[in-house]
């Protein structure tokens, strides 16, 4: 799986191509959380690799990369959407966080940060648990509120859909859902930036971020994550070694 080796300038001006195409594309912003669970899980590197644009979302990552990579945070780009889908008019769906309050409050604060923006519908998303079908690893949902949800983004007909169910679950509902909505020019896996727009959950202090210490961050913040960051912060380096040494092979 291969990472776009661009600026934030230059990822900037692929979404304005992207918007005045006639065609759909996938944004997926892997991190080094995502990569190790990618390579145990076919389906969801098979996803990744499929992105028309990929982006280096974690310091690690760019370490790995030997600085070769810019990182350029979801959480960031998502808001170059915004101004860019803004400027040219172009409506924005959002979809995700599973609670409509907090939901609600990420549409007032981007509608605030960016006042002529279309926001044209939120949903805050399907009941999704992964599990088995024909020998891969897809998202089992709830097919009739999927189908409804569906119907729901065609009748408003946006450009841009942000989704936020975390990964695996949101690249691999924008793998499979994707094609059903036309007017969709751009679809983006945002993670939990909805619940950092909204104000819910508090994102790591730009200082924290500069040092590539935003994990640290969110083992005070969320002690929960922290089998999550392990595998960031640990697993993934150890992973990256044993994989230039060749003792560790990828599934295939």
């Amino acid at each position: 799986m291969a990472i776009d080796r661009i600026s934030r300038q230059q990822a900037k001006e692929r979404i304005d191509q992207y918007l005045r195409s006639t065609a759909s594309h996938a944004i997926f912003t892997p991190n080094p959380e995502m990569l190790v669970e990618a390579a145990h899980d076919a389906y969801f590197r098979e996803i990744l690799s499929s992105a028309d644009l990929t982006l280096c979302d974690g310091f690690g990552l760019r370490l790995a990369s030997l600085l070769r990579l810019q990182r350029i945070s979801g959480a960031d780009f998502v808001h170059d959407i915004f101004e860019v889908a803004d400027r040219e008019g172009k409506g924005v769906f959002l979809l995700g966080t599973g609670n409509a309050s907090v939901l609600e409050q990420a549409r007032r604060n981007i509608l605030t940060a960016h006042k002529g923006l279309r926001v044209v519908g939120t949903h805050v998303g399907p009941i999704i648990s992964t599990g088995k079908n024909h020998g891969r690893i897809i998202n089992v949902i709830d097919e009739s509120e999927n189908e409804r949800l569906i119907d729901d983004i065609i009748d408003v007909a946006p450009e841009v859909l942000v989704v936020g169910f975390g990964h695996p679950k949101q690249e691999k509902w924008i793998y499979e859902n994707l094609k059903y909505l036309p007017s969709v020019r751009i679809a983006i896996g945002v993670g939990g930036t909805l619940d950092y727009i909204s104000g819910h959950v508090s994102r790591a202090p730009k200082f924290f971020r500069a040092l590539g210490l935003e994990w640290l961050y969110r083992v005070f913040r969320q002690p929960r994550r922290i089998v999550r960051i392990i595998r960031a912060v640990f697993v993934f380096p150890l992973l990256c070694l044993m994989y230039k040494l060749g003792i560790y092979k990828i599934d295939s």
